[in-house]
């Protein structure tokens, strides 16, 4: 079996629910090796909204409808993946080892699909992630920097430094900018629109976080947002820009008098960093030095970025500890010590599985 037939194998016994830990270890190789991610291909997820019965079968007209409606997706918007090269009916049910051969079939045609988009067009996407637990460094083509926290993924074509500097960012990084007039650098997230010709800052844009931010450490940046590209506002150094998911506004009427949409409005913040503080100890880019600093940070945040720092899994049970605020800094401290200094400030037991990498949080006996 070659690689290719493989990785099909497996991305189906995935999608259908027979994925062993030997099956993982097994697509997280492969995915290494030839540099991809199974999540970067989001349509072919779509393939996959079929109910799967473990003893018995699929239902024949489900399939169909299912892959009729998939294939409409893809016929709707070309410009993100061209329409498979063929289509099908399933001619009778299929058990469950048939399933994941349909399965793989569909896969097959989608991933010939993305191999061939990409070899044929002009730009070529680069990306760039890190896993939780782990954080990277990388030199752009220019000579920009940029370091990459847990779980965080940038991509560029390949016209970046020649035509543009253009990247797309999820999760934490921070920048420091070769200057380049003919070339401004732009950084795209899901609540922030970032320019500068060169300059050093962080951005936080998780797509599980309640909020995004940008905190300017030298230079200046231009900061704007995605619904509102003509807004625009400048930061100094030391300051820092934050977006907070806001509350829906009260239904407007048009003037139909009918009720339209309601419109999520964020909300925006603008902060200064204490300039007494050294840069390396400034929390918002301390973990650049491996170092994770929280100030009167609740313990539902801290939570997150301890489960990114660690790559490890955390259930609160006790409610109460929720909003609970910490203070303090981590360097080389082991999960295990972390936890136990953290209880220090407020009791609390917990529970470590190692099989499920989790720790559970309880009340304290």
């Amino acid at each position: 079996m070659t690689d290719k037939d493989r990785i099909l194998e497996l991305i189906a016994k995935k999608k259908t629910g027979n994925f062993t830990l030997k099956d993982i270890a097994a697509l997280n190789e492969l995915q290494q090796k030839y540099d991809f991610k199974v999540e970067d291909y989001a349509k072919i997820d779509t393939i996959f909204d079929l109910h799967y019965i473990q003893k018995g079968t699929p239902d024949r007209d489900l399939v169909e409808k299912r892959w009729n409606r998939f294939s409409s997706k893809l016929e709707d918007s070309p410009s993100t993946v061209p329409a498979p090269l063929y289509s099908f009916k399933l001619k009778k049910p299929l058990k469950l080892a048939g399933a994941i051969l349909t399965a793989a079939a569909l896969i097959l045609v989608v991933f010939n699909v993305f191999l061939l988009k990409n070899s044929n067009s002009a730009k070529k996407l680069n990306i760039v992630s890190t896993e939780n637990g782990s954080k990277s460094k990388l030199q752009m083509p220019d000579g920009t920097l940029i370091w990459l926290n847990s779980g965080s993924t940038i991509t560029y074509d390949d016209h970046y430094g020649i035509k543009n500097r253009k990247v797309n960012l999820i999760g934490e990084a921070y920048f420091d900018v070769k200057h380049d007039p003919k070339h401004p650098f732009t950084i795209h997230t899901k609540n922030l629109n970032l320019k500068v010709l060169g300059t050093a800052f962080n951005v936080r844009a998780y797509k599980e976080d309640n909020s995004s931010e940008a905190t300017l450490i030298r230079g200046s940046l231009e900061v704007s947002f995605p619904n509102r590209p003509s807004e625009k506002l400048i930061l100094k150094p030391k300051e820092k820009i934050s977006v907070v998911h806001g509350l829906p506004k009260k239904e407007t009427i048009n003037q139909s008098n009918k009720a339209s949409k309601k419109e999520i409005v964020p909300l925006i913040y603008l902060s200064k960093i204490d300039s007494q503080v050294p840069t390396n100890d400034i929390e918002e880019i301390s973990w650049v030095e491996n170092k994770l600093i929280f100030r009167e940070k609740t313990f539902r945040e801290l939570s997150m970025e301890l489960e990114r720092w660690y790559n490890i899994n955390i259930e609160i049970k006790d409610s109460i500890m929720l909003d609970k605020k910490f203070t303090g800094t981590f360097k080389n401290e082991t999960f295990i010590e972390a936890i136990n200094a953290l209880k220090e400030t407020y009791l609390f037991d917990y529970n470590y599985t190692k099989k499920d990498n989790t720790v559970i949080i309880n009340p304290d006996k």
